[in-house]
């Protein structure tokens, strides 16, 4: 494995240390040096919690680690692009592979941690580049 060297420069940017970062992700010290020296990919809510503190986004610091995407179905099974019901469309589908995520810099990820808070985000995620939104059907 190869050293992180993006999770380093980011830290340092963030004017963090390992240690000050893992007390505010609460996780160990040597946690942190493991990420940085041997290039271990964290936990998703570790990668997550760590791209909102240094204020980059988590596919910057770890390329390898996968996309971040929120589900395209709610837990009521309704689709997040035109709220029907076990929606099939293609051009929904299509709409969601297309679409880039990030953290809410709003909440931080994590939009329960702030009761009332208006975001507007989806489970903690936004999206990073724009493509089409579902719009409003028109009121005849």
């Amino acid at each position: 494995m190869t050293m992180n060297l993006r999770l380093r420069e980011a830290l340092m940017a963030a004017h963090l240390t390992p240690e000050t970062a893992a007390t505010l992700l609460q996780v160990d010290p040597k946690t942190i040096e493991r990420w940085i020296s041997s290039g271990r990919t964290p936990f998703p809510r570790h990668r997550y919690a760590m791209a909102a503190l240094v204020g980059v986004s988590e596919s910057d610091l770890w390329p390898e680690a996968g996309t971040l995407k929120p589900l395209r179905f709610s837990f009521a099974g309704i689709c997040i692009w035109c709220d029907q019901r076990g929606c099939t469309d293609t051009e929904c589908i299509l709409r969601h592979e297309a679409a880039r995520w990030e953290i809410c810099p709003l909440c931080g990820g994590a939009p329960w941690t702030r009761p009332g808070s208006t975001c507007g985000c989806l489970n903690g995620l936004v999206q990073a580049v724009m493509t089409k939104f579902a719009l409003p059907k028109a009121v005849a």
